[in-house]
């Protein structure tokens, strides 16, 4: 599952792992900068969990999917990675559901007591996550939206492109599935 990229994600030529499942063109972007400081925070885990593992400082997941999860963990174990953390918290994966645990899920970023450089919504309650994630950013930092506004991702409610300030907003589209489009905005 995370050695074999499929014909829509990126091999990292520097390391040979499967970059974050985003946009090519973001994938191009966020390679620019300088990441081996950042500390992320990923709402939804999967490749960029390994990927950033293996490349930043420090990764905190929190995961909706305790099957999912238990695969990410294994193979981070079996590479001997300690730069991690990843916590499950089970909520359905689309916001067109409520959940008990609704609230727990959206204030875990809150008990790490951090601020990040990076904060990635790829995961359930995404229009909530918006301003938890831009008040648990350092100045400076970058929230990365993937599956911005795509209505074929399954979430009733998108990640709203007028939440945040549009100056600092940069969305990459994929040129062969122009519908697919990750986002990056700044925290200045």
């Amino acid at each position: 599952m995370f050695k074999s990229p499929n014909e829509i994600q990126k091999v990292d030529p520097k390391c040979g792992l499967i970059l974050p499942w985003y946009t090519f063109n973001c994938l191009d972007y966020l390679l620019t900068l300088e990441y081996k400081n950042w500390e992320v925070f990923e709402w939804g885990g999967g490749c960029s969990t390994i990927w950033y593992s293996f490349n930043c400082k420090q990764v905190d997941t929190l995961e909706h999917d305790d099957i999912w999860a238990k695969e990410i963990v294994d193979y981070l174990e079996n590479s001997r990675t300690a730069n991690y953390s990843l916590q499950v918290i089970e909520v359905p994966p689309s916001a067109n559901y409520d959940s008990p645990n609704k609230h727990e899920y959206l204030n875990y970023i809150y008990k790490l007591g951090k601020k990040y450089d990076v904060i990635a919504i790829d995961g359930s309650y995404r229009d909530e996550a918006i301003p938890i994630s831009i008040d648990c950013l350092k100045p400076g930092g970058y929230l990365i939206f993937d599956n911005f506004e795509q209505d074929t991702s399954g979430y009733a409610c998108l990640p709203n492109k007028y939440l945040i300030n549009d100056s600092n907003l940069k969305i990459f589209s994929q040129g062969d599935r122009p519908y697919w489009k990750t986002a990056v905005w700044q925290k200045l």
